[in-house]
Order: C-alpha cells, then structure tokens, then sequence
C-alpha cells in the first residue's frame, strides 16, 4: 500500500482534497471526505473477493482515493468532477509509481464511475468474464452508490438524490 499511501501524501492531491474539505464544511449531504473514500474502498474490496476477480488492493484503493477528488474542480469551474477526478487520476499516479496501464486503468474506472453518461454499460453479468478494467468499473460504480446511507440520513427529505437511486435499507 506504498503506492496508495504516495497517492494520500502527493502534494496535488492534498491541495485538491483540503479545498473540497474546506467547501463542504457546510454540506448536509453525503460528503467526500477520507470516510467516503475509504467506505468505496473497502466495498470494493468486499466485492473483487466474492467474486474472485483478481484486482490488485492497491489499484482498488488508489480509484477510490482518487474518484471524487475532482469535486473541487466541479466547484471552482463547473467541470463534470469524474473527468476531473481522471484527469488529477492521471497526474498523481504517474508521479506515484504507477504502470501507465495502471493509470489508464483507473483513469476509465473514475470515468465511468458516475452511470449516467456511460456507453457501455455494465450490470455485473458474467462479471468474471469482464476484462480488469471494466471489473474495476463496475465495482467502484457499485461501491460508490452502495457505501451511502439514505436510510439513516438527516438530510434525506432535502436531498436531490432520485428515490429509485437511495439506498433505503443496509445492502451489500
């Protein structure tokens, strides 16, 4: 987890996580912080185990960290924050040692990880015959969607979030 910890320590992805820390103070919704973070993570762990699916720990870890980082950039320039998360994605695992078919890995998977605007879709049906990178799509999609908690949330009746899309009991 050398790698994953580089990620953490990178000085770009400190600027960029403290300005959406700083932003959110006040947010009553599902957050992106380190929590966040490391709840998709460790899903996404759960999930590359049950299913067998080979994906190194710290390429799940390093799209976790990595998936909402650009947020900020949402904020500050109206960017959609999945190309900017790819974008920061690209960046900061080259300067972390990272293979570039690691990063291009990852950098598809950040990508993808929203739904709504993707070609391929993917519903987990012969997920042991995906290829690694749409393994790591669809399980950082599902992680991200599944990690928030709807049915204990005090912002539920103000949140935007679609009611098909809320996770209204605990679920794996």
């Amino acid at each position: 987890m050398d790698r994953v910890n580089k990620i953490w320590n990178h000085p770009l992805y400190r600027k960029e996580y403290n300005f959406l820390k700083k932003e959110e103070e006040k947010w009553i919704f599902c957050g992106h912080s380190i929590e966040h973070f490391l709840d998709v993570a460790r899903l996404m762990q759960i999930y590359n185990y049950e299913n067998n699916l080979g994906l190194e720990k710290d390429i799940i870890y390093s799209a976790a960290l990595l998936h909402d980082l650009g947020r900020a950039e949402q904020i500050r320039s109206g960017m959609g924050h999945h190309q900017a998360s790819a974008k920061l994605a690209s960046k900061i695992m080259k300067d972390c040692d990272f293979s570039d078919a690691d990063i291009e890995m990852v950098y598809e998977a950040i990508l993808y990880h929203r739904g709504s605007d993707n070609k391929d879709v993917l519903d987990g049906k012969d997920l042991e015959n995906y290829t690694k990178v749409n393994k790591l799509k669809f399980i950082l999609y599902k992680a991200d969607k599944k990690c928030r908690n709807c049915f204990s949330c005090n912002s539920f009746e103000e949140c935007n979030w679609p009611m098909e899309k809320r996770n209204m009991d605990i679920r794996d």
